[in-house]
């Protein structure tokens, strides 16, 4: 009864949490798509990829967070271009090395060799938080500086992502207790890092080796079976046609509201915000809208009872809820709100506008899901 009830505690808690960061990601998210449309100078556009994949990596951190409170089925596998997630890494890892240099002034030089493999199968925001931990390791591990090498390749049937070091290394000692939880060498670490590593591998049916020595560096390398049979990954792409629309958009967090009429009026779409539930409701009575985007979690009136009474006054009404609980929804109060879909923050551009275009196309009412983001 004691473990149960703390683990009830954990989840409640982890819910709480997830809301604040999913309502966080979207802001960071949803600018630095926004930010991407604005500018065609390359080292800008790489440098806003980072912090979207680095935000995409943060919402699939959360809705794990939000699972452990509540059994789901298995995300579905997608098919994993290695070579193109190791570039990704590489980018997000960058801004340390860079760091100190600057800071520090100590060199870490970095090369890769990346051979030409076969796609894996698994989910990419896990495998490239993972190979984020890695690097990290590797870096910290090399104080006065070193080299830092990654490769790819293929052994037998699998696909391996080798990363070495020439850092501190470790003992035999060490390296038996490596990926246990709560083992750590650092001074302030948590030693949580490798045993997420070990475990992120393990669900992917891979094998994670090391080979290391005392002040001769450190060698790891992931293997993962070559999987032909998954789905092709594709990042949500935004309608070829907007038609343009009125949107309400109702939400408490005056930063969300922003951020989504700088998306929507990017492309057109004439946008009327507010941050209360009651002034949401009387400007839609006052005159119609096209589309009503709702935020589920407000103080005063929430987003079902917004949705209710707007669906109340207009049956043809075409609303989109908001939510940043993802998981926990009861899809049962959902379909009795009236609302046409679901978006979960942190919601995409991409995903926010296929979910209005398929309401103006005349899509059924009824609820259905919209998928969060793209991996």
């Amino acid at each position: 009864m004691v473990k149960a009830e703390k683990y009830r505690a954990i989840g409640e808690l982890s819910a709480g949490v997830a809301h604040d960061f999913n309502n966080a990601l979207s802001i960071i998210l949803g600018r630095a798509q926004f930010l991407m449309s604005l500018t065609s100078d390359k080292h800008i556009v790489k440098g806003l990829k980072s912090i979207e994949n680095a935000s995409r990596d943060a919402a699939s951190t959360v809705r794990r967070m939000q699972e452990f409170s509540k059994a789901v089925s298995q995300k579905p596998r997608s098919r994993i271009d290695v070579n193109q997630m190791v570039r990704q890494v590489l980018d997000i890892v960058e801004p340390r090395w860079k760091e100190l240099a600057e800071v520090q002034g100590v060199e870490v030089k970095v090369a890769h060799k990346l051979q030409k493999v076969e796609p894996i199968s698994g989910d990419l925001a896990e495998l490239r938080e993972a190979l984020t931990n890695i690097l990290f390791n590797a870096i910290e591990a090399m104080p006065r500086g070193g080299m830092l090498a990654i490769r790819t390749g293929v052994r037998g049937q699998e696909v391996f992502i080798e990363v070495e070091d020439t850092g501190v290394g470790m003992t035999p000692e060490v390296q038996k207790k490596v990926f246990q939880p709560f083992f750590t060498t650092k001074p302030d670490g948590m030693g949580l890092g490798l045993s997420l590593v070990y475990g992120t591998v393990k669900r992917h049916n891979g094998q994670i080796e090391i080979r290391s020595r005392p002040n001769q560096g450190t060698t790891v390398t992931l293997l993962f079976p070559i999987d032909l049979t998954a789905s092709e990954v594709r990042e949500a792409a935004e309608p070829a046609f907007i038609r343009k629309a009125s949107v309400l958009v109702v939400d408490d967090n005056l930063e969300v509201t922003q951020t989504l009429r700088e998306m929507l009026e990017s492309v057109s779409h004439e946008v009327t915000a507010v941050t209360d539930g009651e002034e949401g409701i009387r400007r839609y009575r006052r005159s119609r809208f096209d589309v009503v985007l709702a935020d589920i979690g407000m103080p005063g009136l929430s987003g079902w009872e917004v949705s209710k009474a707007i669906r109340a006054s207009d049956p043809e009404a075409r609303i989109i809820l908001i939510t940043a609980w993802g998981v926990q929804l009861d899809q049962e109060r959902v379909r009795e709100s009236g609302a046409s879909l679901v978006v979960q923050k942190p919601f995409e551009k991409a995903t926010i506008l296929s979910a209005i275009e398929s309401l103006l196309c005349g899509a059924p009412p009824g609820a259905s899901a919209v998928p969060p983001i793209a991996p």
